[in-house]
């Protein structure tokens, strides 16, 4: 039973901890009506909160069928070589999506939101 209570307390301060992180990275997104600012406060926010190397936003185009697109905002640590200039393809990731397969993953490729 105390076992019971201390990871159900431990689970409270977990999402405790989480729902200020969150009320954070929406204060600080509120602090703009610039999308470029609102984009790049979120990304950055993101990318420290998943401990992750790199986060960015790709907009898909609509004449490829959702396969190709291009990154618009991305924020990527100093060792690695940025990605805003890339094309991505990628046949695979729409019909995922579309699937409503609820991934945080996608196999082989990092993470999606």
């Amino acid at each position: 039973m105390v076992l019971h209570n201390q990871l159900s307390l431990q689970s409270c301060h977990l999402n405790l901890e989480r729902e200020q992180v969150l009320f954070e990275i929406i204060s600080k997104i509120r602090e703009s009506l610039d999308l470029e600012v609102i984009l790049q406060t979120t990304i950055q926010e993101l990318r420290q909160l998943l401990a992750v190397d790199r986060v960015g936003v790709v907009r898909l185009d609509a004449a490829t069928g959702w396969d190709e697109g291009e990154f618009i905002v991305e924020t990527v640590l100093p060792r690695f070589d940025s990605a805003l200039a890339m094309r991505v393809r990628d046949h695979c990731f729409w019909q995922t999506v579309r699937s409503g397969i609820p991934k945080w993953s996608y196999p082989g490729r990092g993470r999606y939101l």
